[in-house]
């Protein structure tokens, strides 16, 4: 059949778009990360261990002034924060099962391959909303539900763990 010649337009400015959005969504995240990441663990994945310990001072310093933390605890927050990161990233089967759940989630990302999917996509974010809205996913729940997760992670691939009580 004949195409519409705007979904053709539409189609042709996509392909010549696209590589540009993807460039700018990157750069964009790339700069928000060195503007306030403190270390090498704030995006949590599995790294190859080698070591050394990384924290950005600046970031440090910059997010204790705003919030008027005493910057001796935050300094030590952080460094505890890539410690414990740093630990648990060394064991090899939580290293290579965090890995897994990354390219697996990285599977199911979608791209746009064409203008339909474009112009459906808002259909599918109020889907997606109703569906959290509705009661399929609370997003309190969200934050737990992932450390329920991690747990799990951690039991299956090391000893038990217990989360701790009295909190």
């Amino acid at each position: 059949g004949d195409e519409d010649p705007a979904l053709a337009m539409l189609s042709n400015m996509s392909r010549l778009i696209a590589p540009s959005m993807l460039g700018m969504s990157v750069g964009t995240l790339v700069g928000k990360l060195a503007t306030t990441t403190f270390g090498q663990y704030d995006l949590p994945l599995p790294r190859e261990p080698h070591g050394r310990l990384v924290l950005v001072v600046s970031n440090v310093d910059h997010f204790a002034d705003e919030w008027s933390i005493p910057r001796d605890d935050m300094v030590m927050w952080a460094l505890t924060h890539e410690m414990v990161n740093h630990a648990v990233f060394s064991i090899e089967p939580i290293r290579a099962r965090l890995r897994s759940l990354v390219e697996q989630f990285a599977g199911r990302v979608q791209w746009f391959t064409s203008p339909q999917e474009l112009v459906a996509f808002p259909q599918k974010v109020d889907a997606a909303q109703h569906h959290v809205d509705g009661g399929g996913i609370q997003l309190p729940m969200a934050r737990s539900q992932s450390l329920k997760m991690c747990l799990k992670v951690m039991s299956e691939t090391g000893d038990p763990v217990e989360p701790e009580q009295g909190r």
